[in-house]
């Protein structure tokens, strides 16, 4: 991750028994996330708080937020899941990504589905 990027994590996946890692599927989560202007601060110290919700969740992986160059209010968050069950029921259905949504929203323009 290039130097003074907001947000990063990972976490080592374990190899199934017998499997090759060419046979595995990685799910990969991107959002686009535009955030009021005047903002950005205040939605980097949020994500800050929340990626520790993220990265304890069941099949989390890794996550990267980068900020877009162009737009300056434009973030792109890349979450890598084990599988796509792990994404849609685990992290979205769970009352912590509820909360932690809480706080990041606030700096919103919209909040991605």
């Amino acid at each position: 991750m290039p130097a003074g990027a907001p947000g990063a994590g990972s976490r080592e996946r374990p190899q199934a028994k017998g499997s090759r890692p060419e046979d595995s599927c990685i799910i990969l989560e991107v959002a686009q996330l535009d955030i009021r202007p005047g903002q950005c601060d205040a939605f980097e110290a949020a994500f800050k708080r929340a990626q520790a919700i993220i990265s304890s969740m069941p099949g989390y992986l890794s996550h990267q937020l980068q900020k877009c160059i162009e737009k300056d209010h434009r973030y792109l968050l890349l979450v890598q899941w084990e599988t796509l069950e792990d994404h849609t029921e685990g992290f979205r259905q769970s009352p912590a990504t509820r909360s932690g949504k809480r706080s990041c929203i606030i700096s919103m323009s919209h909040f991605p589905m």
